[in-house]
């Protein structure tokens, strides 16, 4: 039968007619690619929550930054890692100032997740080494060969670095030979003015810009922590898994995630892509002495990724900042304080019943 005898149904011209057979195949072909993509979506988050050991090589970890890249942000891939210090005009004619100037490293690259702990002298008691057992404590040894711990010292005295490097090596010198450990320090040329005259915050938005500079081409995701916490075990594991879900069920219509939180009372377990961080270390640099670090990320969200009223912005905050629903890290002088305040409340109750008794 030629195309030519082919009639038309009745009511429908040849042109109609051709028009919606036409509209009947896409809408059947978008059916079929939509019904694929749930498949394929499902049947990655039945293996990420179903397979607790799962090997990280198994899943797409190391390419999902780019995978989930928030809107408004270019790719920052090919970046020079000294680049957000081009915005700091103290350090423009500074070479030096970039360096680091102190820098322990056995070159490990390409993990998936790194984890930065900024460190500095404390007047009284330290828990860095706490701190650094408990998170080695803490991953078994799958996730010790797809992380790298990163300890920042956030220091310009000489002889102080020396110490605290010391203090590292005698605790974690096995650990810091087969790369699981960094240890890097600014020059002090670093802080525009001395350390003395910098505000607490201030120095705290650069020293985590130059810890974030370091280590954003090193991994996947980096993990912002602090030096006197304790963390739950499998931490890892639990971050990654959250991730992978929060990139399996993404929606490409709304927004991507900017930072998942796993601690929302602190900076500590706030978790990004690598290939954003730039942008971040950026916004940081410009407005260090303007904005404390927890209040800079909301403004940086709100001013560069949502393009909507403010109330649509608090709205859609949740999209841009995910919060796991339990804590993975507590403070260890709020764990310690909380304890002294139990035992208070315990002696109290003790001489109470002791003087209704007498």
């Amino acid at each position: 039968m030629s195309r030519a005898s082919l009639k038309a149904p009745q009511g429908f011209s040849d042109q109609g007619y051709e028009e919606a057979t036409c509209i009947f195949k896409i809408r059947y072909c978008n059916c079929i690619l939509i019904a694929t993509i749930i498949i394929l979506a499902s049947y990655r988050l039945c293996l990420i929550v179903w397979d607790p050991q799962l090997n990280f090589k198994q899943l797409p970890l190391r390419n999902a930054s780019r995978l989930t890249q928030a809107p408004g942000l270019l790719p920052a891939e090919n970046r020079d890692k000294t680049a957000a210090f081009r915005f700091t005009p103290h350090l423009l004619d500074i070479v030096a100032s970039t360096r680091p100037a102190y820098l322990r490293s056995q070159g490990r690259t390409g993990v998936s997740i790194v984890l930065g702990v900024p460190t500095m002298q404390r007047r009284k008691q330290s828990y860095l080494r706490s701190t650094l057992y408990n998170l080695i404590e803490h991953m078994h040894v799958a996730e010790q060969n797809e992380t790298l711990i990163i300890v920042y010292i956030g220091e310009t005295n000489g002889t102080v670095i020396k110490r605290i490097v010391h203090q590292i090596e005698l605790s974690f010198g096995a650990h810091i030979a087969r790369g699981l450990i960094d240890i890097i320090a600014p020059a002090p040329d670093y802080y525009r003015d001395s350390e003395e005259n910098v505000s607490w915050h201030s120095k705290q938005n650069l020293d985590i810009a130059y810890l974030m500079t370091y280590a954003h081409s090193k991994g996947t995701y980096y993990v912002q922590l602090e030096d006197d916490i304790l963390t739950k075990r499998d931490f890892i594991t639990t971050m990654r898994k959250f991730a992978l879900i929060k990139l399996a069920l993404a929606n490409p219509l709304e927004p991507s995630w900017f930072v998942l939180d796993f601690c929302p009372s602190s900076l500590a377990g706030k978790l990004f892509k690598g290939a954003e961080l730039p942008y971040l270390i950026t916004y940081m640099q410009l407005f260090n002495k303007d904005i404390a670090m927890l209040t800079m990320l909301l403004h940086f969200i709100e001013h560069t990724l949502c393009h909507s009223d403010s109330l649509d912005c608090q709205r859609d905050m949740p999209k841009y900042w995910p919060h796991f629903d339990v804590s993975l890290f507590q403070h260890i002088g709020t764990f310690k304080q909380k304890l002294r305040m139990l035992e208070i409340k315990k002696a109290n109750n003790s001489e109470t019943i002791k003087s209704n008794r007498d």
